[in-house]
């Protein structure tokens, strides 16, 4: 709701409207590796902070958020978190565990006691994301590096707290039109999401995409300014063309400089 939607509402002298109430999610790190804090940092251990970027995202969105913390490596633990966010929350979203490694037990924990309803989706970062059901409750499993972990959020995630919210259209994220300063490389058959910095110029904006590709590397999403999206049909986008960006915050900031300077 807007502030000229309330506005409205008292204009017309309404003193009680009905509404849904806001969906809410719980978010769930999974790891035996994580900690929270930083003073429990030890040989072994990874501080957690990708479940951070779920939590904004979902309050972004219009959510409630519920911070379940972090689940270890173990299959009856998970189970046991599941069912707490089921009596909690409307979705349970976790964060890590979803590969094909011998301690990602995300999906195989959805499919030992529900339905896992795909892993793995043709996105670049974020492959790995899977998704299941526990009866009627929905399990959202993102992968862990932070890259990733956002862009399964403005998409996947996106998507289902738009149908969830019972809202009459999508949410929409910021964009502007700016001109590739340099060629993005993406393989066909999979969505690239491709980060960049903006700088104005007296004619339009540039795009700068960033000399950095790996989905764990957080300050490419703090130190750029958008996201190019470059469809599985293509392979990639030359130097020169208009394209649409999609903006990492609801404000540019104003800065000429290149990643990195």
């Amino acid at each position: 709701m807007e502030p000229f939607d309330i506005a409205l509402i008292k204009a017309l002298g309404m003193r009680r409207v009905k509404v849904y109430r806001k969906p809410k999610v719980s978010v769930l790190a999974c790891g035996s590796e994580l900690v929270d804090n930083p003073e429990e940092l030890a040989p072994g251990k990874i501080l957690e902070y990708s479940r951070e970027i779920v939590i904004g995202l979902a309050k972004k969105f219009g959510c409630e958020a519920i911070d379940l913390g972090i689940c270890p490596d173990d299959k009856q633990e998970l189970r046991r978190y599941i069912i707490r966010a089921s009596e909690v929350s409307d979705i349970l979203v976790t964060v890590g565990g979803t590969s094909i490694g011998k301690h990602d037990i995300v999906p195989k924990v959805l499919e030992g006691i529900g339905r896992l309803l795909f892993h793995g989706v043709a996105i670049q970062p974020g492959k790995p994301v899977c998704a299941g059901k526990i009866g009627e409750f929905l399990v959202l499993g993102l992968p862990g590096l932070p890259v990733s972990t956002f862009v399964c959020g403005i998409t996947l995630l996106r998507s289902v707290i738009e149908r969830m919210s019972n809202i009459r259209g999508e949410i929409v994220l910021p964009t502007l039109r700016a001109r590739l300063s340099r060629g993005i490389w993406s393989k066909v058959g999979v969505r690239t999401f491709a980060r960049v910095r903006i700088r104005r110029t007296k004619e339009n904006y540039i795009a700068e995409p960033i000399m950095v590709s790996g989905s764990g590397v957080l300050s490419s999403l703090v130190l750029g300014d958008g996201i190019v999206i470059v469809e599985e049909n293509l392979e990639g986008i030359p130097e020169g063309i208009l394209v649409d960006v999609v903006l990492l915050r609801n404000f540019l900031r104003n800065s000429t400089k290149h990643f990195g300077d």
